[in-house]
């Protein structure tokens, strides 16, 4: 599993190489990428985790979690999704049919975050922003 990496927000998100010692078997490379404080998620197992929630995401949904984090301000553009997702060219840009294909697993993934402190903001004709949600205040 993944080991719960706890950073700053303002840091860099590098990926960490994490070995697991696993009883009689050769250590497991496990890639973890942290993603907000007290957030972490584990590339090879599609697992998001924080203090008290723990998520495999599908490999679609953390096909385009990881695009987020990946991509600057954590925005992945249609262009973006069009190419590292659905392997689109340049000269065959996503269609309208793309786009709601896109949308509803950008909904299924918004349920996914739901126990974490994040969210995943619509940038109209662009693509998707993932922020982290503002904190209710009562």
């Amino acid at each position: 599993g993944c080991m719960l990496l706890v950073l700053y927000r303002k840091k860099p998100y590098p990926t960490t190489q994490v070995s697991e010692a696993m009883s009689g078997q050769q250590p497991e490379e496990i890639q973890v990428m942290p993603v907000w404080e007290n957030i972490c998620f584990c590339e090879s197992t599609g697992i998001l985790k924080n203090k008290t929630h723990e998520t495999r995401l599908k490999p679609q949904q953390a096909a385009y979690f990881q695009l987020m984090l990946q991509s600057p301000d954590h925005i992945a553009t249609f262009a973006q999704i069009g190419q590292q997702i659905y392997h689109h060219n340049q000269d065959n840009p996503i269609n309208e049919s793309d786009k709601q294909r896109i949308a509803q697993a950008i909904a299924r993934l918004r349920k996914d975050l739901e126990p974490f402190s994040l969210e995943i903001k619509s940038l109209y004709n662009i693509g998707y922003q993932l922020i982290e949600k503002e904190p209710d205040i009562d």
